[in-house]
């Protein structure tokens, strides 16, 4: 057993001047595998990007959360007040609503779609049929992509036929 034990050191030395003759290195030991070693070499964490796109993904929800939030209070506002018969006060705050979500880069119309109908349904109600057909036509005109334009057309082309405008 020691003569095995001995043979196998005596291999192993043999081997190695063979190695070293030669000019052959053994292969370096690796670090587990984490991403290309260019990468890791100019970025010493391959998922730091990660971390920093989940930040700024986290600030821009958290802003268009404020938004959002403030879009629907407006809303919620502007029913309360529709509900008490003030309905001038509530096409400011429809209006507002309307110019929040224009101005806005996060709320998409969809979000504020609803405060567009209202101020048709309250202009007509309050007699302000002018002002009812340039808010159309400046809708229609801002959002050329929304998919109930063609029931914004029809009420403006309701609106210009029964007034001949």
């Amino acid at each position: 057993m020691l003569a095995a034990f001995i043979s196998i050191i005596i291999v192993s030395i043999i081997i190695g001047i063979i190695f070293a003759i030669a000019g052959i290195e053994p292969p370096p030991k690796r670090a587990p595998h984490r991403g290309s070693e260019r990468q890791m070499i100019a970025n010493k964490d391959p998922f730091d990007h990660i971390e920093k796109d989940l930040i700024r993904l986290r600030k821009e929800n958290e802003e268009w959360s404020k938004e959002h939030t403030l879009s629907t209070n407006g809303r919620k506002k502007g029913k309360a007040l529709e509900r008490e018969g003030r309905l001038l006060e509530a096409i400011e705050v429809y209006e507002e609503c309307v110019k929040q979500g224009i101005e806005s880069k996060r709320i998409h119309i969809y979000n504020y779609a609803h405060d567009i109908e209202r101020l048709f349904v309250l202009y007509r109600k309050t007699k302000q049929k002018d002002k009812e057909i340039v808010f159309l036509q400046d809708m229609i005109k801002k959002h050329p992509k929304y998919n109930n334009l063609h029931q914004w057309q029809e009420r403006l082309d309701k609106l210009t036929l029964k007034y001949k405008l």
